[in-house]
């Protein structure tokens, strides 16, 4: 990894509350920004486990972590353009460990920039340095809570800057686009927004769910409300939280043309 070091890294790892557990989030970093699993390899532990909140049972042992986080570099790999998978050097909010933030574009409609923020990954650590526990963060506390530092190992720049500044096509206004509103029972606030703005995107019509249906967990759906903007079976963009018509309106503006 000694090619990926630069002066900030090495400040950043040496700043840290531990400089084990901020040396191996780095190198696994470079792993996900170079989707290559040769970086992270070395690091894991014969009793390595890995767990996500979003997942309900943990991985047990090196060589189901190692095929796991294999095939997921191998699926991002070969996905190219049209997903983008980038990570970034943090520290939790709570405690100030170091982690790493991990960003997913999943489509190449609109100012997508570098995408997502999904989740954050933890490391634990034995004697021998080695990695004996990822855990990913991905509802509570929520991802956004992490401090994160502008670092992203393995990338240049440029790279890093093009990225960011990345905008894509723009979707159609058709009934191939649908707009999947997830909510709870009873509580109207979006449904009146996302109804407010309808008009304007007409013939995209609006499928509702409410957060019993089966749909939230093909969506991955952790909290509510949440738009998602479906194109040909895709989710295109993804808008949490309450907002008001006119807020909401200035959020889809660069997604269509």
């Amino acid at each position: 990894m000694n090619s990926f070091i630069s002066p900030a890294l090495q400040q950043w790892i040496g700043d840290s509350r531990n400089p084990t557990q901020a040396g191996l989030c780095a190198q696994i970093a470079v792993g996900f920004n170079r989707l290559d699993f040769g970086f992270i390899d070395n690091l894991l532990a014969d009793e390595c486990t890995y767990g996500s909140q979003s997942v309900l049972e943990d991985l047990e042992g090196r060589e189901a972590v190692a095929h796991y986080l294999s095939g997921k570099l191998d699926t991002l790999r070969r996905s190219g353009a049209s997903v983008l998978v980038r990570a970034e050097l943090a520290q939790e909010s709570m405690d100030g460990n170091p982690c790493v933030a991990l960003y997913q574009r999943k489509s190449t409609f609109g100012k997508s920039g570098i995408g997502d923020l999904i989740g954050y990954t933890t490391v634990e650590v034995n004697e021998s340095g080695k990695v004996v526990r990822f855990f990913t963060i991905t509802a509570v506390p929520r991802p956004e809570s992490c401090r994160r530092s502008g670092l992203f190992p393995g990338l240049d720049a440029e790279t890093v800057e093009r990225d960011k500044n990345f905008t894509g096509g723009t979707l159609p206004r058709s009934e191939e686009v649908t707009f999947v509103l997830f909510a709870m029972e009873g509580i109207e606030g979006m449904r009146d927004s996302v109804e407010g703005i309808l008009p304007d995107f007409l013939p995209i019509h609006l499928d509702q769910k409410t957060d019993q249906d089966e749909a939230c967990y093909h969506h991955s759906i952790i909290m509510f409300p949440t738009l998602d903007i479906v194109y040909e079976e895709q989710i295109v963009r993804r808008i949490e939280g309450y907002h008001p018509a006119d807020q909401l309106r200035e959020k889809l503006a660069d997604l269509f043309d």
